[in-house]
């Protein structure tokens, strides 16, 4: 039997200025405390990665723009750094979290894993790109979320390639009514993984 919980509220509001920044990333947070350890039974991340690393060997088997700079960044990326004992959400973008009455639930936990606490930072990276902030802008964010700090550089770097390079793969293949939005994470990771590789 499952339970569920009715939450009202709307998307969060990523841009800049709004008020939901601060509150997603205090969230963010609570969630980084609240689930470590995480409980026994989830996947390791490993398993939602092997899925990103296949569809971006699909892309660099062809013509690719800034080809270059993914393969640097996935030379050096070794996801034995995102190993660890924290319940991951994984899928965090702004339909994901409900805002309401000044507080923000996470839902759709559909792709939840045990790995490092700064992952799901890392995966709420393009999204705050894609809703207005710079790259500089958006790392000075996630420097209030203390899992952040201990997030290996070659890791960030090669994981924010490989999540757009997968986001790139959909909006090439995927379905046609997705295509457009994936199109757009893509370019705000693509600008990501470019200011990390300077």
């Amino acid at each position: 039997m499952l339970l569920h919980e009715y939450v009202d509220g709307r998307d969060a509001d990523l841009s800049p200025g709004s008020p939901d920044v601060p509150l997603v990333l205090d969230t963010l947070v609570v969630l980084n405390e609240a689930l470590t350890p995480c409980p026994g039974g989830v996947p390791e991340v490993a398993v939602n990665i092997a899925g990103l690393q296949a569809k971006a060997a699909s892309l660099l088997a062809g013509e690719l723009p800034d080809r270059a700079v993914y393969e640097t960044a996935l030379d050096r990326f070794d996801p034995d750094a995102l190993e660890g004992d924290t319940l991951l959400h994984y899928d965090l973008h702004p339909g994901n979290f409900r805002i309401d009455d000044g507080r923000a639930y996470v839902i759709d936990w559909a792709f939840a894993v045990r790995g490092a606490a700064w992952v799901d930072a890392v995966m709420l990276a393009p999204r705050l790109i894609e809703a207005g902030h710079t790259p500089e802008q958006t790392e000075g964010l996630l420097a209030r979320v203390p899992a952040w700090w201990s997030a290996p550089a070659d890791a960030v770097t090669g994981l924010a390639a490989l999540w757009t390079l997968f986001r790139l793969y959909k909006a090439r293949f995927g379905p046609v009514e997705g295509r457009d939005f994936r199109a757009r994470a893509a370019e705000a990771g693509r600008a990501w993984v470019r200011h990390r590789s300077c």
